[in-house]
């Protein structure tokens, strides 16, 4: 089989791609090809269709890798929905993925989006119904994971900043943090190494930097751990 034939019509992969970027999460959306569900929304979450014998993992890297070149730092299946194929006239279904994607170096490659855009979470477009409903839920979901597994840590770079970390966790929790008690809870934790190395050329006093200890990690996390705040 070849072509059209390798593909599974009524399934398809939505990936719901987060960076965190400016101290700001923000997701990746497309033009919308979805033209009879569009209406006023012409915008969409990255999808794809499955090929036959492929896994849904393995889709989601050919989606991902063959449009982008950033790296992933998380990628979970979080829920199936139904979807209505306007074109073909038929309902199947989309299973949602979570990717998480952090930055190579100082800055992200813009260059590599393609038809794609980065928008803020306060800032979102209309997008088309079915997609906010799959945006809506993984980003409950987020909240979840946050209070039970260091994804945030897949977010950031490898070494950031404290104030960074309460930024990221304020924009997934949508709560304001208090400062200094987090940073002392977060310490306390000791599962983070702090690093010989300052901010440079910054207007402001430079903080220090650090960087998540996955084995330290692991090891309390055998005893049972919890990232609630």
């Amino acid at each position: 089989m070849s072509g059209a034939d390798d593909i599974i019509s009524n399934i398809t992969i939505t990936g719901v791609i987060i960076r965190f970027n400016d101290n700001k999460l923000e997701v990746l959306l497309q033009q919308s090809s979805n033209e009879d569900e569009v209406g006023l929304c012409n915008w969409e979450l990255p999808r794809n269709s499955i090929k036959r014998g492929e896994t849904t993992m393995e889709t989601v890297q050919r989606m991902f890798h063959g449009n982008y070149s950033f790296e992933i730092g998380y990628l979970d299946q979080f829920r199936t929905f139904e979807e209505t194929n306007f074109v073909l006239n038929e309902t199947g279904v989309t299973i949602g993925h979570c990717v998480f994607v952090r930055q190579k170096g100082t800055r992200y490659d813009e260059n590599v989006l393609g038809s794609g855009k980065w928008f803020k979470l306060d800032e979102m477009p209309n997008i088309v119904p079915s997609h906010s409903e799959i945006l809506s839920y993984s980003l409950k979901y987020l909240k979840i994971l946050t209070r039970s597994e260091p994804v945030v840590f897949d977010l950031l770079p490898e070494k950031f900043t404290l104030l960074e970390l309460i930024c990221l966790y304020e924009q997934i929790l949508r709560v304001e943090i208090d400062k200094s008690n987090f940073r002392r809870k977060i310490l306390s934790m000791d599962i983070l190494m702090e690093l010989n190395e300052k901010q440079q050329d910054v207007s402001h006093r430079a903080a220090k930097f650090y960087a998540f200890d996955y084995m330290r990690y692991r090891e309390k996390a055998k005893s049972g751990f919890s990232f609630d705040f």
